[in-house]
């Protein structure tokens, strides 16, 4: 052995030729030794699990809670996606913006909403009725398009007996019961079809209704019971308000029939019209004496 070779043994007796050697025998049975343990998903905190992806990264935390906490649901006839947002101590349909379903949700998708269709048999209308929590306050109703219902899978309504929007009222002049639903249609009501809504409250329209002479057919609208205010209305008009049944009366207190100076001729004014009256429906009225020579 040479002299050199002597002064420089460490310690243990073993040259520095030797210790690199063994260094680097030991460095790659760790490395080994690593790749087995990684492998193995013994070691934690040096790689990312192989099914990582970005939306677990800082900041989508909260995604995955907010999931759990907000189902999102979506609407057969449209492409609206809510979400069901903690609200007081239930919940409410939020609906869920594009960027809010990217970047929150990472595009989950929604569960189909529980919605029905219905309709009213005297309206063509049809509602999609979408049943959120909450009780009947929290239902959503939709008066559908035709490319919507198209959407929905051309669904047949079932009858409904009340819908949302719907407004109940009864005129002074008689006792039926009548419904204008949210489309606008009226429609007179029988007692079952009352019953059907459960027996909604109505409005008295104590001021207002409709009124005929009994020997005349025109129908007046009365505008103001109070003030006698009236106009003549057309059959289309009375078709509209559902077919209300005037209250029959022979004379209104400040009508009047009068003639044409030089004339048999007898003419009515009154609320409902303003015209030549024939015989029979002068008599009707209890022939009155007509006022002569008017104009």
């Amino acid at each position: 052995m040479k002299t050199s070779e002597l002064l420089v043994r460490d310690r243990s007796g073993t040259s520095p030729t030797t210790n690199r050697r063994n260094a680097q025998r030991r460095f790659t049975r760790t490395i080994a030794a690593l790749g087995v343990l990684l492998s193995a998903g013994l070691v934690t905190g040096l790689a990312a699990p192989a099914h990582a992806t970005t939306a677990n990264a800082p900041g989508r935390a909260e995604a995955t809670a907010e999931v759990a906490q907000n189902p999102l649901f979506k609407i057969v006839y449209d492409s609206t996606i809510f979400e069901l947002v903690p609200q007081g101590d239930g919940v409410a349909p939020v609906a869920l913006t594009y960027e809010k379903w990217r970047d929150v949700y990472n595009f989950q998708s929604p569960s189909p909403a529980s919605t029905d269709f219905v309709k009213y048999p005297w309206s063509p209308t049809v509602y999609a009725v979408t049943f959120w929590p909450g009780g009947e306050d929290a239902w959503m109703w939709t008066p559908l398009s035709y490319p919507q219902w198209e959407a929905a899978g051309d669904p047949s309504p079932r009858i409904a007996g009340w819908i949302k929007g719907s407004y109940f009222y009864k005129w002074i002049t008689s006792a039926e019961l009548f419904v204008e639903g949210a489309d606008g249609v009226n429609h007179k009501l029988s007692y079952e079809e009352w019953a059907n809504s459960g027996f909604r409250n109505y409005t008295y329209r104590s001021d207002e209704g409709f009124m005929k002479l009994s020997w005349a057919p025109e129908i007046a609208r009365i505008l103001s019971l109070a003030t006698g205010a009236a106009r003549a209305i057309t059959y289309s008009e009375w078709q509209e308000e559902g077919f209300p049944t005037p209250n029959a009366v022979q004379r209104t207190g400040d009508d009047m029939f009068y003639q044409a100076c030089g004339s048999a001729d007898v003419w009515y004014a009154g609320p409902a019209m303003n015209r030549r009256v024939t015989f029979q429906e002068w008599q009707g009225a209890g022939s009155p004496t007509p006022t002569p020579c008017l104009h």
